[in-house]
């Protein structure tokens, strides 16, 4: 029956009747602002619940009658709105990041500059099959969200002939209103390329573990209440607008701090902070993402200057005194089954005369277990000449002495492989086992 012309057009009538009917609202003559016809228009019909005219400051003349110039929408189109949204939210729409109580997710549409017809309907067939697609060939498919069935990599690798659209639309609890948290144009596939290479990059560089994503960046920078920070980072990445540093430390040290005091071992979280440092320095700068090196470091110098983050000798003496510190911590657990140096390190929290003489201390500690060899006395040597070629004042606030600091203790196996070498560094990891 759903097929017959005059079944279709006689619900079609009955079903705008009781809209009308249920809204209050009335169909005007107008043109549509859509298909840009003179047809029946209405300024309450919208699928979309971000739009609404509950307010007078949301419509022309403050006057709801006056709501249909605000968005004047013939009921064809209305109709036609109504079914993409559909097939967005079937078809367009990934999860991005975030917990099952506080998902993030976005929905991507393309929008074609150039191309022959073909090209559109490649892409097309990329975003509702490409992750299926791409599984039946055998390839392996690298993510940069959270969901599974991500395509953007494989997006990444067309050509500039179009571009996507990335909405970020959130759902108010039980009701039927909606907000539009980001909203970001005209991304093209080189830009989610440079993407994937500062990914590639972070990976190589730091030898994470587990791989990284934006859902390695949502714990820094979501609170239970808000994730408009987390929004503010995808938006400058994206877009590679510049991103002050001061803040961003400000909010990876808050959750390496948290883990500092809970755990004690929080190297994992520090290096997750690290990577998402890296990560949005490569993606908010104008130069563009440095080349992956594959090849082994030839000494510790070398491996330094390929950190972006360490681009002062003061960065670089903090870090080796913060990898220094972690190498007693280490030899502490062992020897005594407790680590009371970390009641020096005040959550922290060390301020530039708390840094300045704490290198002697973490000597004097090593001596004193009998643990100041070879290894040691490089790094200390090391970190000494840096932090003596540093100005004075050192000319850093808090957060950002310590956050060098600790990207020194979370990067310590690093360290030590260019030091006492790779089969001592996982004797160490399975005595802290």
């Amino acid at each position: 029956m759903g097929e017959i012309d005059v079944f279709q057009k006689v619900l079609e009538k009955k079903l705008r009747s009781a809209r009308n009917k249920k809204n209050g609202s009335k169909w005007i003559e107008g043109i549509c602002s859509i298909c840009g016809e003179r047809k029946k228009v209405n300024g309450d019909i919208s699928p979309f619940k971000f739009y609404t005219i509950d307010k007078p400051g949301y419509v022309i003349g403050f006057n709801k009658k006056y709501a249909y110039k605000s968005f004047p929408l013939c009921h064809d189109c209305r109709e036609l709105i109504r079914h993409g949204r559909q097939h967005v939210e079937r078809n367009l729409t990934f999860a991005f990041a975030g917990e099952m109580k506080y998902e993030i997710k976005y929905s991507i549409i393309p929008d074609f500059v150039l191309g022959h017809e073909s090209v559109r309907g490649e892409v097309l067939a990329i975003l509702t099959e490409g992750k299926k697609s791409a599984s039946l060939k055998g390839e392996s498919i690298r993510r940069i969200t959270a969901d599974e069935e991500e395509i953007l990599e494989i997006l990444s690798e067309e050509r500039d002939v179009m571009s996507f659209h990335f909405l970020f639309m959130e759902k108010k609890g039980s009701s039927s209103q909606e907000r539009i948290n980001l909203y970001l144009q005209d991304v093209y596939p080189s830009r989610l390329k440079s993407l994937f290479k500062a990914k590639s990059v972070v990976e190589s560089l730091l030898s994470l573990e587990s791989e990284f994503t934006y859902g390695t960046m949502w714990k820094f920078f979501a609170t239970k209440n808000s994730a408009d920070y987390f929004y503010e980072v995808i938006y400058r990445t994206f877009t590679g607008r510049p991103i002050d540093r001061g803040w961003l430390i400000s909010r990876l040290m808050g959750k390496i701090r948290e883990g500092i005091v809970e755990s004690q071992t929080p190297r994992l979280t520090i290096l997750d902070a690290f990577a998402t440092f890296v990560f949005v320095l490569l993606t908010t700068k104008k130069e563009g993402v440095m080349d992956v090196r594959d090849s082994a470091y030839a000494s510790l110098e070398e491996f330094l200057d390929t950190l972006p983050a360490l681009d002062t000798p003061l960065k670089k003496g903090l870090f080796l005194m913060g990898a220094l510190t972690e190498k007693l911590i280490r030899v502490q657990r062992r020897v005594r089954g407790s680590t009371p140096f970390y009641k020096v390190l005040k959550s922290l929290k060390m301020d530039e005369r708390d840094l300045k003489g704490l290198l002697p201390r973490i000597r004097n500690k090593l001596e004193e277990y009998d643990h100041f060899r070879k290894g040691e006395s490089i790094l200390y040597a090391k970190a000494s000449e840096y932090l003596s070629q540093a100005p004075s004042p050192w000319g850093m606030n808090v957060d950002e002495l310590n956050f060098y600091f600790a990207l020194g203790m979370g990067m310590y196996n690093h360290v030590a492989e260019l030091i006492y070498g790779k089969e001592e560094v996982e004797d160490d990891l399975e005595e802290q086992a």
